[in-house]
């Protein structure tokens, strides 16, 4: 679904995402490890909809974990976790319809009728799933595929916000306090040294 998501010629989606989708597609296509990965950690439809299972996060973890690397070993992207929420176009509910009433179809009726009861009560509910994507990608870029994924599968979709998980570098007064917290044994001027050196980072989830 993503080539037709991606359009050259619009520009509501970045070059750098565009690139980086057409990686992904690539990797996936040459069955590389990161691209099967991030495949992998994105929501696939939930079983038992009918029984009212609409949720399927995905893998949160392993989407962070994802890099594809360049030749010579530096990381190009990494994976970017999106949440989505997604919801049938629906007609208006009949005034007289009850959930009670009408919760599920008898064992000889149509599977239509099943499948009609189900669909009146999305008309209260969403999916909420999750999809793994480069992180070249920004929530603006996401949307805008969204926008369009809203339009191919008649449903409104929506992005309300991604994750990626980057290194940051704390100052040394930031360590100074953490130490001083945590472990009144540690040597402070040696974890400060370190940091004014650049040697010393930690990982943290950033909401973007």
């Amino acid at each position: 679904m993503l080539p037709t998501l991606m359009n050259n010629n619009d520009n509501s989606i970045s070059s750098q995402c565009t690139g980086a989708m057409m990686k992904y597609i690539a990797g996936l296509t040459s069955v590389k490890v990161w691209a099967i990965r991030m495949l992998d950690a994105t929501s696939k439809p939930p079983s038992g909809i009918f029984e009212g299972t609409l949720v399927d996060f995905g893998g949160f973890d392993q989407c962070l974990k994802v890099e594809f690397p360049k030749r010579n070993g530096d990381i190009e992207f990494r994976g970017k976790y999106c949440a989505i929420e997604a919801k049938p176009i629906m007609p208006p509910v009949p005034s007289n319809f009850s959930m009670a009433r009408n919760s599920q179809a008898k064992p000889l009726d149509s599977i239509r009728e099943e499948v009609k009861i189900a669909g009146t009560a999305l008309n209260y509910l969403k999916f909420r799933l999750g999809v793994c994507v480069p992180s070249k990608c920004t929530l603006e870029d996401m949307q805008a595929i969204a926008k369009r994924a809203s339009e191919v599968v008649k449903m409104d979709v929506k992005i309300p916000q991604c994750y990626v998980q980057e290194t940051v570098a704390f100052k040394p007064i930031h360590v100074a306090v953490m130490t001083n917290r945590s472990d009144k044994n540690i040597n402070k001027k040696t974890i400060c040294k370190a940091v004014g050196q650049g040697k010393l980072a930690s990982l943290a989830f950033v909401s973007i």
